[in-house]
């Protein structure tokens, strides 16, 4: 694991973390910057929503597959 800065933000990086960390109202950055917050999590999927044109939309992703490709920002 290692924290990295992206535009000014702390994020967790090279870790893949248990299901019971991933909490609803975190703020994940994507790979391209973009910015998630996390709706619900359980031992599987991982509900995400992001803001886009004005519109909020809303995906999941299994728990893996969206650490992989998103970091939790801690801070900044």
């Amino acid at each position: 694991m290692r924290i990295e800065t992206h535009d000014k933000k702390h994020i967790v990086c090279g870790y893949i973390m248990p299901a019971r960390y991933i909490l609803p109202g975190q703020l994940w950055m994507s790979s391209s910057n973009n910015i998630a917050e996390v709706v619900y999590c359980d031992n599987d999927h991982v509900c995400y929503c992001w803001n886009e044109n004005g519109e909020t939309r809303y995906h999941d992703k299994d728990v893996f597959s969206f650490q992989c490709r998103y970091c939790l920002i801690i801070g900044e």
